[in-house]
């Protein structure tokens, strides 16, 4: 197997529950409160790991309680940590994270360590190995990376998120993006308003594109994934299921998508995998720790 190669934020998540979003300026009563590991980075590192890749985690954490707690997790879902890097004058990153009744949410993310993410120069990438990464670390040490893989023939996913400005030259350099609806339109310059069925999706995928072979996957929530490749589209149906907390199923679909690539599976076996996990995560609360274990995608999609 290939190995999954994470470079991405790690993050401890304090979660509030609510029922509904203040507007600015107003207060609300919150009616739970609970930290959750999380980090884009982590939870794409754990939902790969989960789905039994290899998986070798590259970042930054702060010589804090949250730091030693996030190692310890990550080793916990059997991922590498040796790539981490743990700094004495920095705190861990942290997300605030507001959830309403109805399962949907807000985040604000503080990067602390995360804003000093290495650039892997001492990374050896192998041939067949993918890397996955979002943009929640510098762009400079995207783009290092990226660089680094494209001369070594890895396979390299971007979940561009949070976007950026100035991000052109690592959504460039990715064979593989991952966006939502609202991403695709603000990087494809297409409307939201625009975009109503597969159509749609496939000429704003194709305007996102250019004349590069890069991969669009589209993913829609209950409405399921599309991938938009340069010879084909592969729509992967969604699954009806209780919703909970959408926190992290962004991340579970890109782990899960790398693991699954990274066992030579074709895009319609690894897009209805990835979508399983997903479905999965998002009926349970936290990011890190709604993610589902190789079994438990298994057996979800048995019963689909």
């Amino acid at each position: 197997m290939s190995t999954v190669w994470c470079l991405g934020s790690i993050n401890m998540d304090m979660v509030a529950t609510v029922e509904r979003h203040p507007r600015p300026g107003e207060t609300v009563l919150g009616q739970t409160f609970h930290a959750f590991p999380g980090g884009k980075g982590a939870n794409q590192a754990i939902a790969a790991a989960r789905a039994e890749a290899t998986v070798k985690m590259v970042g930054c954490v702060g010589q804090d309680a949250q730091g030693t707690e996030l190692i310890t997790l990550l080793k916990v879902n059997n991922v590498d940590v040796s790539g981490i890097v743990t700094l004495k004058d920095e705190s861990t990153g942290t997300a605030l994270i507001a959830v309403t009744n109805s399962g949907e949410n807000t985040i604000i993310v503080v990067a602390g360590a995360n804003a000093y993410a290495a650039l892997m120069d001492d990374v050896e990438f192998a041939p067949g190995d993918i890397l996955l990464c979002q943009f929640e670390i510098p762009l400079p040490a995207v783009i290092s990376a990226f660089k680094r893989a494209k001369q070594a023939g890895a396979l390299i996913i971007l979940n561009p998120s949070p976007l950026l400005k100035g991000a052109e030259e690592a959504i460039a350099l990715a064979d593989i993006l991952i966006v939502n609806e609202l991403e695709l339109a603000t990087l494809s310059g297409v409307p939201v308003s625009a975009i109503s069925g597969q159509e749609h999706l496939r000429m704003a995928a194709a305007a996102l594109r250019g004349d590069s072979a890069q991969t669009i996957i589209v993913t829609l929530g209950n409405r399921g994934a599309t991938a938009f490749t340069a010879t084909q589209n592969c729509a992967i149906k969604g699954h009806s299921v209780n919703v909970v907390d959408t926190t992290g199923a962004g991340d579970t679909f890109a782990g899960a998508l790398a693991a699954s690539l990274a066992l030579k599976n074709d895009w319609p076996t690894a897009m209805a995998f990835a979508n399983a996990a997903a479905a999965l995560s998002v009926g349970r609360m936290g990011a890190a720790s709604s993610i589902p274990k190789l079994a438990d995608i298994q057996n979800f999609l048995k019963k689909a």
